[in-house]
């Protein structure tokens, strides 16, 4: 919609600037530029019959929210009242400055002015007349009132939707906020106040409470000043902001509230020492203006042990007293004063220092304070800049309080666009006054003045192209780098061109600058109004101080321009190139202004260097290289300078240069060897590469730059191995056809040398019974949570250990005992592998509980481990383990370990440092210090303040390898599921897949990438490292497909179906224990009630259930469990409900049985469901239904789902011949193709399950397969006409079904029963085959 109104506007402005060329007819509009506001009356009649009429508007040629009136900025805009005096008309009036305007009417029911209503006032006042085409599309605008017209002088048109008084300055200084609940918000549920209102911020709010035609809340007595604020609504999700439609008072975009009066202070005084008062407070006036006036003070109450001369309070020494109360008095106005009584008070001065600019300013930062283990305290306001010893200019906040313990934070002024690192202080000597020292990046909290290591300049210039040269409003939003979690930049043009220049925190490690480029209007509202493409990212070495990339719309990133370094050795050609670029001349666009002033002097030869204006450099090259050392170095503008990407210099006959050493081998070569001669799709191999020949021990691995294998004869692309490891791990899919494949294998040294070889591996046939990885269908427990089966360890150890089955962070008991004892009830639900918690032992700590207490916290959850050799007691003893292991092999399941590479737990510090030693005997240290942590980073920086592994060391990955490959050899574990991929180096990952791979070729791994999808998989897939992620989009398009989205998520699900395979996959799930539940999200974000929710989630189960690739099912979702992830309740980690599954059982409409009837459905149908194709059928928004396909190898099924609380019948079109019989396998009902060829069906409501899964019944075939987790149900391929297929969107009827009599209904049960019967059956006879085998 918003894209057509760009295009209208764009249509209308050609036709004003026509009309400009024309003779000028007589007028009796005022001068232009006479006037600065504009005030705008508009009346609207439709042409047919309108319950409501909304108004759209917009100002500006960018289509730009009013300030004053956001809630109409947003679609459909906001309802307008119908004239007092015309009949059939609709008015409103807005004031607004000067600007173009654009305006739209709706019914909001799919009836528009589909042109846009566009003009420029020419003057003050401006009255227009809209009627709509008999049509019902197209706005008639007319300056000229229609005959008849009664001017409403007595009642004048009002702006759009206000109704009511607000905000209401209350007698008891209290203030009523009201927002109309008729109009366009009456369906909303939660509607909340924000802003600057005491009660209120920016993140959180005031719930506004629905009553009558308004929603509505007062607060609490307000002091005297200047609040801001703006209405939070859902509105289905979405969050919209906007200021209060009866307040036209706006400050910086947001509503303002003036509570006039004098203004009100808390103040602190020390015993026995004077508090001079302030000679002048604000005086905030009605008008919303304010001033300083002077006051003078009295006691509230006189106390012999309080003494007020003039100005100066004083209390005395011991006094007993908490508070003193004053008035202070300003001509007729008073306000109340409060000086807090402290025995002793500490002045702490914080210097606070950032390498940016752009937060060195009093007005770009604060402060924020709290005192350890309480409540946060006031903000620090930094009040001025000054230069210490160390000649940088720091910022200087003073804050005097009674605490002894503090916490500070550095960040953005009011806000958390930018933030330091947790800074704390214990002041525990009692120094009255304190200097404290805290710079951005840096960890400590120092009391004397640090030394600061200078700060690199760094940038990402990004050359942006627009087709038609429109730039205005154009951004980049990044969040990675490094100058807060918010940075926003606009284009520039220089030289012509558009560029958006980044700036990047200096960092030892490399980063992936990732960043969406957006078009936003001057107003919060508008900040999203456009989007070129999803998210963009560009790599930025550590090294590097500037980064040059191309960006063209709609096309993404194309170029990189090559990163600066002084030389490239290119052994391969005989050749080395010299390379020189000016990082400062970058920016300015200006590199060719060197042109013929840089030389480079190699080996005392001097040579000229030609300009590259492609690569932006000066280059060189010296052709027929020798082995030896090259010294150089360049001559830039007459001046002297060495190659600042190369630390090796040294000086040669009294001129310093910089040098290499460059390599050639005589007899050199390479040999790749595979760990195994044969694999098939679901296994994994390891191919290792080593140097051969009389110099392969002149060569060590740290002089190898890249090693690659093409992997095209496996169905892969070029796979690239980690030269470090000297090995990867490769897959085969499962479209690849038997026989020897040829792997050719190419290594590259750092002098540019090529070595190929090739190896072969023979790809052979699956013979295993067991399902494939891709048909995974998962079931994650948290073990403690699940069930106790051996209530002899629930308390196994630790002095600060804690059992209570009430306590939110305490152990709940659940074990591997529990687990193997209720595996007959997962078997029979119908999942295939089971994910468990961390197994090993865990350390505990302690937590604030919210409101500053400490409460116990335990490692029930698994991911702090405290020894990785050692299970944890809480969970059972190695013959337990080892039990559950083998109960679940014997089903035929398999069992998923949780591990963690990332991090130990909390207090475990000595403990991992002590464990290595290098060859010296030195102590490796495997956790990070200050010395190799970069704040912010993923991989070098710590997650929640837990200890982080160095896994960059070779040395302590090679340790974290081998405990967890050991659990693997040890016992017969299956799979792993990987915690925090994205906050481990590659290496490590790359090392841990080959370790496990020579361990067991079939062993797996789904990595958890926090924000991973098929558009993100983060290098992780298809790389030698997972072979699965868990899909975080997929949820989220799950809530967005039952909230009514159906189109959009179908779309995104088909793309997702396209991008995956058997090598490479994703885990889909709904709810997991590190976020919020599917149900609450759907309360929570779309306004739905629980009972809505959870009939919601039957639907985005059976998504779920159908859709490619594995199916991860968190525990007790099948009960319709649910909870948030609001540590420290963490209510999302619930006790599984084993009385609430009994009562579901005999519940034919349960969620319990919806599970298992799709559970069945999934087993039965698994190898066409986990890789088959899909293919959208009829997908609508309006009716809130979906139709569409999965097939594979010949066979189909068509699925149907209906997100809506009542049942819709569909008529389907199929190339079936008439009188074929089709099935639903959801409820057994069975169908008979008519003669035109279509299959009526009736999908039933949500709460019914809202599921239909068809499939054409062969008349030869039992419909049942007699091996469901193997085969799909017919034994032949189909003919194409033997396949259900929906051809024609167009023929699709729907229509609302009649209730069915309550014999149907039983019959319908009956049905159902049955086909859960015969689905157990078939799993029961499948069973026994499998043991048989």
């Amino acid at each position: 919609m918003k894209k057509f109104l760009r295009r209208m506007s764009g249509i209308v402005l050609a036709i004003v600037m026509a009309f400009t060329m024309l003779p000028s007819l007589p007028t009796v509009a005022a001068a232009a530029g006479s006037f600065d506001k504009q005030t705008i009356t508009m009346h609207f009649k439709p042409a047919s019959q309108w319950d409501k009429v909304y108004t759209y508007i917009k100002q500006g040629k960018n289509w730009d929210t009013i300030p004053e009136y956001s809630y109409i900025g947003d679609w459909p805009g906001a309802e307008i009242e119908k004239d007092s005096q015309n009949d059939g008309w609709y008015s409103f009036t807005i004031i607004m400055s000067k600007n173009e305007l654009h305006c739209k009417f709706t019914n909001n029911k799919g009836i528009e002015t589909k042109n846009d209503v566009g003009f420029t006032p020419d003057k003050e006042i401006t009255e227009k007349w809209v009627t709509m085409s008999s049509n019902d599309q197209d706005a008639v605008v007319s300056d000229t009132k229609p005959s008849g017209w009664v001017d409403s002088v007595s009642n004048p048109p009002v702006k759009p939707v206000v109704k009511g008084e607000s905000p209401k300055l209350n007698a008891d200084k209290t203030v009523t906020f009201n927002l109309d609940a008729t109009g366009d918000y009456k369906d909303e549920t939660d509607v909340r106040l924000m802003g600057t209102v005491p009660g209120t911020n920016w993140d959180d709010g005031l719930q506004m409470e629905k009553k009558g035609d308004f929603f509505t809340v007062t607060t609490g007595k307000l002091e005297p000043g200047i609040y801001q604020y703006k209405f939070l609504i859902d509105k289905n999700g979405k969050n919209s902001w906007i200021t209060d439609p009866a307040n036209s008072e706006i400050k910086d975009g947001n509503s303002k509230l003036v509570v006039p009066g004098l203004e009100s202070k808390t103040l602190t005084v020390t015993e026995g020492a004077a508090l001079e008062l302030p000679d002048k407070l604000n005086l905030y006036k009605a008008d919303g203006t304010e001033e300083q006036v002077s006051v003078t003070y009295k006691l509230k109450d006189k106390n012999d042990k309080v003494t007020l001369k003039d100005n100066s309070l004083e209390v005395a020494k011991k006094s007993g007293i908490k508070e003193v109360k004053l008035v202070a008095t300003a001509g007729s106005e008073t306000s109340e004063i409060t000086a807090k009584v402290v025995a002793e008070q500490y002045t702490y001065n914080i210097y606070f220092y950032d390498s940016n600019a752009a937060h060195m300013d009093v007005n770009a930062a604060d402060v924020h304070m709290w005192e350890i283990g309480g409540p946060d305290i006031e903000p620090a306001s930094f009040t001025e800049k000054v230069k210490l010893d160390d000649g940088n200019e720091w910022l200087k906040a003073s804050i005097t309080t009674d605490l002894k313990n503090i916490g500070m934070i550095p960040r953005s002024k009011g806000g958390w666009s930018w933030q330091t690192d947790n800074h704390t202080f214990n002041n525990a000597d009692a120094k009255k006054s304190v200097d404290l020292y805290i710079v951005y990046g840096d960890k400590n909290t120092y009391t004397e003045l640090p030394a600061i290591k200078e700060q690199r300049e760094r940038k990402v210039i990004v050359e942006y192209e627009r087709q038609n040269n429109d730039y205005d409003g154009w951004n980049i939003y990044s969040w990675n780098s490094g100058f807060g979690k918010e940075t926003e930049i606009y284009t520039q043009e220089i030289n012509g061109k558009h560029y958006i220049i980044v700036p990047v925190k200096d960092s030892e490690a490399d980063m992936n600058l990732g960043f969406c480029v957006r078009r936003s209007g001057k107003a919060e509202a508008d900040k999203w109004l456009e989007k070129d493409g999803g998210d963009h990212s560009i790599f930025v070495p550590a090294n590097q101080t500037i980064v040059k990339a191309k960006l063209v719309q709609g096309k993404g990133v194309t170029e990189v321009l090559p990163y600066n370094k002084g030389y490239e050795m290119k052994g391969n050609e005989d050749k080395i190139s010299f390379y020189y670029r000016d990082d400062s001349l970058m920016t300015a666009d200006n590199e060719k202004s060197l042109d013929g002033k840089v030389k480079v002097v190699i080996n005392g030869q001097t040579h000229d260097m030609t300009y590259n204006a492609k690569t932006e450099r000066y280059e060189y090259d010296v052709n027929g290289c020798k082995s030896g050392e090259y010294t150089y170095y360049y001559i830039v503008d007459g001046k002297d300078v060495l190659d600042a990407f190369n630390t090796n210099r040294k000086n040669v006959d009294g001129k310093d240069v910089s040098y290499f050493t460059y390599k050639t081998f005589d007899n050199l070569g390479i040999k790749a060897s595979l760990s195994n001669s044969k694999m098939n799709y679901n296994e994994n191999n390891v191919l290792s590469v080593e140097f051969d020949g009389a110099d392969k021990d002149a060569i060590t691995k740290a002089e190898v730059s890249s090693i690659t294998a093409d992997v095209s004869a496996l169905g892969l692309d070029t796979l690239s191995i980690e030269p470090k490891l000297m090995k990867g791990t490769i897959s085969v899919t499962d479209k690849t056809a038997l026989g020897t494949k040829n792997i050719p294998v190419v290594v590259t040294d750092i002098y540019g040398n090529i070595y190929k070889t090739s190896t072969q591996v023979e790809v052979t046939k699956n013979n295993s019974s067991s399902f494939d990885w891709d048909e995974a269908v998962i079931y994650m427990t948290c073990t403690d949570r699940f069930y106790d089966g051996n209530t002899s360890n629930n308390k196994a150890y630790n002095t600060t250990d804690v059992f209570d089955k009430e306590g939110s962070l305490s152990y709940h008991g659940g074990d591997f005992a529990g687990l193997e004892q209720k595996l007959d009830y997962l078997e029979d639900l119908g999942v295939n592998t089971i994910w468990i918690t961390p197994i090993v032992e865990n350390s505990d700590t302690k937590t604030d509980d919210g409101n500053g207490n400490e409460i116990p916290s335990t490692g029930y959850h698994g991911y702090w481990a405290s020894d990785f050799t050692k299970l944890n007691p809480h969970l059972g003893t190695e013959a337990e383990f080892k039990s559950l292991i083998s109960a679940v092999h014997a089903r035929g399941m398999k069992l998923m370990v949780d591990v963690v590479l990332n991090h130990a737990g909390y207090g475990t510090e000595n403990y991992f440092n002590s464990i290595l030693t290098d060859t010296n005997g030195n102590t490796v240290k495997m956790l990070r210090d200050d010395s190799n942590t970069v704040t912010g980073d993923d991989v070098y920086g710590s997650l929640s303040d837990l200890p982080d592994f160095v896994t960059e060391n070779e040395d302590v990955m090679n340790q974290l390898v081998k405990w967890q490959t050991d659990w693997v050899k040890k016992y017969d574990i299956d799979y792993y599921r990987v915690d925090t991929v994205k906050h481990v180096n590659s290496e490590t990952w790359a090392a841990f897949k080959n370790a496990l791979t020579e361990a067991d070729a079939e062993f797996k791994m789904i990595g958890e990438y926090s924000g991973a999808g098929y558009g993100n998989t983060a290098g992780e897939l298809g790389t030698g490292r997972m072979d699965s992620l868990l899909d975080f989009d997929y949820n989220d398009q799950a809530v967005n497909f039952v909230s009514g989205n159906v189109e959009g998520a179908e779309s995104f699900l088909e793309s997702r179906n396209n991008s995956i395979n058997n090598t490479a996959t994703l885990g889909a799930f709904l709810s997991s224990h590190d976020e919020d539940s599917l149900v609450d999200k759907l309360t929570k974000e779309k306004g739905m009630t629980e009972e809505q929710a959870l009939n919601a989630a039957k639907v985005a189960a059976a998504l779920q259930l159908t859709s490619k690739g594995q199916m991860v099912i968190y525990y007790g979702e099948e009960l319709g469990q649910h909870g948030l992830d609001n540590y420290p309740i963490q209510s999302n980690r619930y006790d599984f409900d084993w009385a609430e599954l009994e009562s579901q059982k005999t519940d034919a409409s349960s969620m319990y049985n919806h599970y298992k009837k799709l559970l069945a459905i999934r087993n039965a149908y698994s190898t066409l469901l986990s890789k088959g194709t899909r293919k959208n059928i009829a997908t609508s928004n309006d009716e809130s239904y979906s139709v569409f396909e999965r097939a594979y190898d010949g066979n189909a099924l068509t699925v149907a789902l209906n997100v809506k609380d009542a049942a819709k019948t569909v008529t389907i079109p199929v190339s079936l011949a008439a009188g074929t019989e089709v099935k639903d396998l959801y409820s057994g009902a069975t169908y008979t193709v008519g003669s035109d060829k279509t299959v009526t069906v009736t999908i039933p409501a949500a709460k019914d399950g809202g599921t239909v899964i068809l499939t054409e019944v062969k008349k030869t075939v039992d419909p049942t397969p007699a091996d469901p987790g193997k085969k799909d149900p017919t034994p032949t391929p189909v003919k194409k006409d033997g396949v259900i297929s929906v051809t024609d969107k167009a023929a699709i009827e729907t229509k609302k079904a009649a209730p069915k009599s309550g014999d149907d209904n039983e019959a319908a049960t009956y049905v159902c029963l049955l086909g859960l019967a015969m689905v157990a059956i078939t799993a029961a006879t499948y069973r026994k085959k499998r043991a048989c085998k």
